[in-house]
């Protein structure tokens, strides 16, 4: 076990910066840093193609400087769904971009904002250079900035949250709910089988995370008030695009690297939120069937982008074996028949 899986557990979630504005040796010092800090998440560089959940900004970089001394120095968004809510064009961002503007809660694209070099002379520079960071006051900035950033995250670490839980559990899914209680009380409910779960109003993540987690048999959907429901695939997906690497290979079935790959429904996430890996995979597979190996190496993927790409879609049932599609006829029918037998319909992930 390395030491940062000591600091942190082996399925601490990762959060995806981009820097804007910096040069490209400073961006890699501030990374290193990042990487090494301790705490609920692991900071990491987002890959070409990854939407990025955060920015790391120069201050020189920002269009109004002069107005961003007024902003709030951190907004918590009121719903916790609203700070993981996809945004046009976010993934397609280019980290070369110098400028950027930022809303009234000083986020830029729906995404929080880390500003370093706030204390740089900038004045001399023209608009197209990069301004220089001064150290170890930008390691000092980035680390000040990313403990503020972390609380605007709010939507992505309680889907992961729940996206973990119930993939602890999957071999739950088809008889029981799972109820997460915390202190005495019901706080979310996951129910896999409609592909939904449910949490208490107010319900901070926290608390979700101190839940325990009691399967209960199922007995008719699941209705109380006071709770409100989401799609157990925003949570499944956000648990694929961040959960450990090593994680990937035990989450992924292997019939999803030995055989031909399909589609099997429309993603509910737009091309935005699914990252260019994602769209491109499905683009590929509009043609033809493929193999993990051939899209690997028709699209030029590294390994652990395809395996993170891969399991993304396959949790949220975009994807399926060639083989499965091909008895796609006859589950439908065993579907029906249950329905006229009253017995439980299979309605399997994998």
């Amino acid at each position: 076990m390395t030491s940062e899986q000591v600091w942190q557990g082996g399925s601490t979630p990762i959060v995806f910066l981009r820097p804007i504005g910096i040069a490209a040796g400073d961006a890699m010092r501030l990374m290193e840093l990042a990487k090494r800090l301790r705490g609920d998440v692991r900071w990491r560089m987002a890959p070409p193609g990854v939407a990025a959940d955060a920015y790391l900004v120069h201050r020189f970089s920002v269009v109004d400087r002069e107005a961003m001394t007024t902003l709030p120095a951190g907004s918590v968004s009121s719903d916790w769904l609203a700070s993981s809510a996809p945004t046009s064009s976010q993934s397609s961002h280019s980290g070369s971009s110098r400028k950027l503007s930022l809303d009234e809660h000083g986020w830029h694209r729906g995404r929080p904002v880390c500003i370093l070099g706030k204390h740089v002379d900038t004045q001399g520079l023209d608009d197209d250079e990069l301004a220089p960071l001064i150290f170890p006051e930008a390691l000092k900035e980035m680390e000040q900035g990313l403990s503020k950033v972390f609380d605007e995250l709010v939507g992505a670490r309680m889907l992961y949250a729940v996206g973990s839980m119930a993939w602890e559990q999957r071999q739950k899914w088809q008889t029981h709910r799972l109820h997460a209680i915390e202190s005495g009380r019901l706080v979310g409910v996951i129910d896999a089988l409609q592909w939904q779960f449910f949490l208490l109003d107010g319900c901070s993540v926290e608390r979700m995370m101190d839940a325990d987690i009691v399967p209960m048999p199922r007995s008719g959907g699941f209705a109380a008030e006071g709770f409100h429901p989401f799609q157990l695939e925003t949570a499944l997906w956000e648990f694929a695009k961040r959960c450990p690497e090593p994680m990937l290979d035990q989450v992924l079935p292997h019939g999803y690297l030995n055989e031909p790959l399909t589609h099997r429904r429309a993603p509910h996430l737009k091309e935005a939120a699914l990252g260019d890996h994602c769209v491109a995979i499905l683009r590929a597979l509009d043609t033809q069937s493929r193999t993990a190996d051939e899209l690997q190496n028709s699209l030029r993927l590294t390994r652990p982008s395809l395996m993170r790409a891969l399991t993304s879609l396959a949790l949220v049932r975009a994807i399926q074996p060639e083989s499965r599609s091909q008895r796609s006829l006859l589950d439908h029918m065993g579907g029906l028949w249950a329905r006229i037998t009253g017995k439980a319909p299979q309605n399997s992930l994998f």
